[in-house]
């Protein structure tokens, strides 16, 4: 009786051992509801310059801009300003030695600060 009793706590104590031994670790590539983003993503296209009427008369037309992977990087191309490296850096896409360009969430345009272009692709 008591050998039948010791084996009950030993099958009960593994058991509880395995089950606890999975605890706060995640197996498998299951990420539930969370989607996995592609860092900078959002910048690869196609954009268009957008012309602003500024004191009656329209700004000179800026070159489109065709932004792609560049390895670890970015590379903006136009036809104006040649091939841009850039990168990553405060919520925005840096162009070496230049502009940061960011996406204004509330019109969906990319800008600089001075020029806004509009996805067209």
């Amino acid at each position: 009786m008591k050998s039948n009793v010791m084996k009950l706590f030993l099958a009960t104590l593994a058991t509880a051992v395995a089950l606890l031994a999975g605890c706060g670790t995640e197996t498998g590539t299951d990420t539930g509801s969370i989607i996995k983003v592609d860092p900078g993503s959002e910048y690869l296209g196609k954009w268009t310059y957008v012309m602003e009427k500024q004191e009656g008369d329209w700004q000179l037309r800026w070159p489109d801009l065709t932004i792609e992977r560049n390895g670890d990087g970015f590379m903006i191309r136009s036809d104006g300003e040649g091939n841009m490296p850039a990168y990553l850096k405060n919520g925005g896409l840096q162009v070496a030695g230049g502009d940061l360009y960011v996406i204004d969430r509330t019109s969906g345009r990319l800008t600089n600060g001075g020029q806004q272009f509009e996805r067209i692709q």
